[in-house]
C-alpha cells in the first residue's frame, strides 16, 4: 500500500491511498478556489493511472464553498465519462445542505451517510 500526502504548503492535505480495487482518500482542511487544484490533479492522475474507482472521505474538511463543492462535482464527471465513479462519504451537515441548495447533492450521490456526531 503507497500512501501519498498532497498539499502541504496550502490549506488542505489529501491522503491517498491506492489499492487494486480502489483508491481511498481523506481531505483535510479548507477545500476552495485556492486548494481545488489539488484535488482537480489527484483526480486525473487516478483516471491515467486506470483508478477509477475512487473513495473520498470528507469527515476532516472544516471547509468548502461553492468551488470546492464544484471541484468535486466536476471529479465525479471526469471519473463517470472514464467509466469510473466516485464515492463521498461522511460530509459535514452544512456541505450536505449547501450541496442540496445549489442543486448537486443527487448528482454526487448524496443519498449518503452523514458525518458521525462530535465529541467535542
Amino acid at each position: 500500500m503507497n500512501t501519498s500526502r498532497w498539499g502541504a504548503d496550502v490549506p488542505l492535505l489529501a491522503v491517498v491511498v491506492p489499492d487494486t480495487t480502489a483508491t481511498d482518500m481523506r481531505l483535510v482542511g479548507e477545500l476552495d478556489l485556492a486548494t481545488v487544484p489539488v484535488l482537480t490533479t489527484l483526480i486525473e492522475q487516478q483516471i491515467a493511472t486506470g483508478h477509477l474507482d475512487v473513495h473520498i472521505d470528507l469527515s476532516e474538511l472544516a471547509f468548502c464553498d461553492v468551488r470546492g463543492l464544484r471541484g468535486l462535482l466536476d471529479g465525479h464527471r471526469r471519473l463517470a465519462a472514464a467509466g469510473g465513479q466516485l464515492t463521498l462519504t461522511a460530509p459535514r451537515p452544512l456541505l450536505t445542505r449547501v450541496a442540496v441548495l445549489i442543486g448537486v447533492a443527487a448528482e454526487l450521490g448524496w443519498l449518503l451517510e452523514p458525518a458521525p456526531a462530535r465529541t467535542d
